[in-house]
């Protein structure tokens, strides 16, 4: 237990630590703290804060480089910008269900972060972490619920969404299950780069980007999904795609960087084709058109839309248009309309 000597409190305000250092308890008396009380750190390496202080306020622990260990006791609600900026030998962070929000870079620089323990996956799913458009930067290599290293994830009933970054970077998981009635927000499980199988919940109408850099093999899009926002980047496990009937237009580089794709199954609802939505996609060979030839000829493209490699060479190679009544066969081309 810290001496209460080492701590400057006015009005259960704590002003400044001036302690040692080492493993450092807030005592229960304190209510707030200051913005900068422990400005640069005082070579603490482990640091409690009660329940009684709900608040970490801005920049409080800002480059406080000796931190290893944060742990918010029950009661903490909130992180505030750039609470924890900088902790760069931070590896342990213990999250209370109390917690609600965490704020734009919170946890900025924050490279070294190895594990984040919770014990509400429901509460840890609902953490606005996205505030303004702007993330928390906390992304936990490894997430462990109640002591047990998270894999297989099953979302829990009653959640609204998955906020956006809930996972991020959570390499441990590899197996998500999401209820019908929860939405995944955006960027949800990014660089989840085991994630090889997660649902797209039937409440789902619009997908932004929720699988970026994960080893999902299989993208099965729904008929109520009705838009693609941004890109499915750099999925380099994926080899098969399919887009429901809500889908409409394939946005621009859509497909961005999924070397392993082989296929992709359009169907007959598609009115546009972005510019170069397949670009990086080195192994496409196919693409299934649940229409006529004449249908596919109808839908509007950009005149890169074959557009496969970087380097705006052709590799010789075709790629085969399977409609209901007929086969195109075209080059993977360099920019130019194929049909």
């Amino acid at each position: 237990m810290s001496n209460i000597s080492h701590f400057e409190i006015k009005g259960g305000k704590l002003m400044s630590y001036r302690g040692p250092g080492g493993k450092v308890t807030i005592p229960s008396t304190v209510t707030s703290i200051s913005e900068y009380a422990y400005f640069g750190g005082r070579k603490i390496t482990e640091i409690t804060i009660p329940g009684t202080v709900k608040s970490i306020p801005m920049q409080c622990f800002d480059k406080c480089k000796s931190i290893r260990s944060v742990t918010l006791m029950p009661g903490v609600t909130s992180i505030g910008r750039y609470a924890f900026n900088e902790c760069t030998a931070l590896k342990k962070l213990v999250i209370p269900s109390t917690l609600t929000r965490i704020s734009p870079y919170a946890f900025l620089n924050c490279s070294s972060i190895e594990e984040v323990h919770i014990t509400d996956l429901k509460a840890w799913c609902e953490i606005d972490r996205n505030i303004e458009g702007h993330q928390s930067c906390l992304e936990p290599n490894n997430l462990y619920l109640n002591g047990e290293l998270l894999r297989d994830v099953v979302i829990p009933d009653g959640v609204k969404e998955i906020t956006p970054w809930t996972f991020a970077n959570c390499t441990s998981i590899e197996t998500v299950t999401v209820p019908d009635t929860t939405k995944i927000g955006y960027n949800a499980f990014y660089k989840c780069t085991n994630l090889c199988r997660c649902n797209i919940p039937l409440c789902q109408t619009e997908l932004n980007s929720p699988f970026d850099h994960t080893a999902i093999e299989s993208f099965e899009v729904h008929d109520g999904v009705t838009a693609l926002i941004n890109s499915l980047f750099e999925c380099k496990s994926l080899k098969t795609a399919s887009l429901g009937q809500g889908i409409t237009t394939l946005p621009t580089a859509y497909f961005c960087g999924c070397e392993s794709l082989k296929e992709i199954h359009i169907t007959k609802s598609m009115q546009y084709i972005g510019s170069h939505p397949f670009i990086g996609c080195s192994s496409l060979e196919v693409i299934y058109y649940y229409g006529t030839v004449e249908e596919w000829k109808a839908i509007e493209k950009c005149p890169d839309w074959l557009k496969i490699n970087y380097d705006n060479q052709t590799n010789g190679t075709q790629l085969k248009i399977v409609c209901t009544d007929g086969v195109i066969y075209t080059e993977k081309a360099n920019g130019e309309q194929a049909d």
